[in-house]
């Protein structure tokens, strides 16, 4: 009966600590996908379009 528990015990906390890993490695993931997607936003620059010539107003 006692090994049972232990069993059951050690199971849940076996589950525990592989959504932890999981979830840990989702947030990496993710992480990693943003700094890439701010690099490339940083690196791209727009050239200025040139000022339109002003008419003098009548």
């Amino acid at each position: 009966m006692c090994w049972e528990v232990d069993y059951k015990f050690f199971a849940e906390q076996k589950k525990a600590q592989d959504a932890r890993i999981k979830q840990e490695k989702r947030a990496g993931v993710i992480d990693g996908l943003l700094n890439q997607a701010n690099e490339q936003g940083e690196k791209i620059e727009v050239e200025a379009a040139p000022p339109k010539e002003v008419a003098p107003a009548k």
